[in-house]
């Protein structure tokens, strides 16, 4: 029977069939056009004179290549490289990288990582130097376990909260303590699905998944709900960028709001063309200062990171966590500011 004999029910589910096997031969070629990316990169920088395949990590540390075996490497890289190539239209090159996105891409796999602090909301503080412990505050954790199930009223101070997971991002709700039962039970599903969550491991976040994962409660700084976030960009002892940023529902919509300054608080000439600008905010020269000094103090140790603050009324600095690859290498050009970046780099992560 050809085509246009066939009854017009069987023709569209042929023509479905037909599309449908061809989307999956496409999304085949594609995987092995990535696989074979990544193996033919891995093996150069395995050739190389340098190779960070003939040495080992720090003590206390690790890198991607110790911690995926060599056909999870291929694949994880595979993986990322489709969504970066998918993301910019160009595949990443992470034997030579030459930019901000780049870098960001090969750091994932090769830069050594101290374990299991890094990412894990549960050890903050450890990187908050000794000389900065009671002058740089972490947000008081009133609880934590490996378990989805949550801490009685009785047990918890009436007030405001953020309950999150201790492993990845966007794993956090803020909630009022005492519970309702319909309201607990919501959450603890949330928090069941949150522990099961692998989260960055298929794509090259893999420092997520070196420590147990676990649920945590902790106290909201300040008493808004929508406090500002100081995301402090430090490229070894320069500091390329301090983004003030907020996000909040209103009506029901997410609002995102920033505005970006440069080392010396002065607003910067890159600003997110996507978000309206922050405005109805104040800090003291001391406060800016501090937040400074202590952003550079807490990334000394590492060549790029970036260093996230909140601030509370009395401008008490809170450190609120420590990041490593900043959209994991998705970032837009954002009117200029990756290029700024792009420039930064050439003088500090080679």
């Amino acid at each position: 029977m050809s085509l246009k004999q066939m009854p017009t029910g069987n023709l569209i589910k042929t023509v479905r069939c037909v599309a449908a096997w061809r989307k999956s031969l496409s999304r085949r070629r594609h995987s092995y056009a990535f696989r074979a990316a990544a193996a033919r990169q891995i093996e150069q920088i395995r050739k190389s004179a340098d190779s960070p395949f003939r040495r080992k990590p720090r003590p206390g540390h690790a890198r991607g290549i110790d911690f995926y075996d060599e056909n999870m490497l291929i694949q994880t890289m595979a993986f990322a490289m489709y969504k970066y190539h998918r993301f910019h239209g160009t595949l990443p090159d992470f034997v030579n990288p030459s930019g901000y996105n780049e870098h960001i891409f090969r750091r994932k796999f090769f830069a050594e990582f101290s374990v299991p602090e890094s990412g894990n909301k549960l050890l903050t503080s450890s990187f908050i130097p000794a000389h900065l412990k009671g002058l740089i505050r972490i947000p008081e954790i009133v609880w934590h376990s490996p378990h989805a199930e949550l801490p009685t009223n009785n047990e918890i101070a009436p007030g405001f909260y953020y309950l999150k997971a201790n492993h990845g991002s966007n794993m956090f709700q803020r909630i009022e303590y005492p519970l309702k039962e319909d309201e607990r039970r919501l959450l603890e599903r949330k928090c069941a699905a949150w522990l099961a969550n692998d989260y960055g491991v298929h794509d090259g976040e893999w420092w997520y998944s070196a420590f147990p994962k676990e649920i945590l409660i902790e106290k909201q700084v300040g008493s808004s709900a929508e406090s500002i976030a100081w995301n402090v960009y430090i490229f070894k002892d320069r500091i390329g960028l301090i983004s003030a940023y907020r996000k909040t529902l209103r009506n029901g919509i997410l609002v995102e709001e920033s505005t970006w300054f440069d080392e010396d608080f002065q607003v910067s000439r890159f600003q997110s063309s996507e978000r309206p600008r922050l405005q109805d905010f104040h800090l003291s020269e001391d406060t800016k200062a501090r937040l400074v000094s202590a952003a550079l103090d807490i990334a000394k140790p590492f060549d790029f990171n970036r260093v996230d603050f909140l601030i509370d009324e009395m401008e008490r600095i809170y450190l609120g966590e420590i990041t490593f690859t900043p959209s994991n290498g998705l970032n837009e050009p954002a009117d200029g500011l990756i290029a700024h970046f792009d420039a930064l780099l050439a003088s500090t992560l080679r």
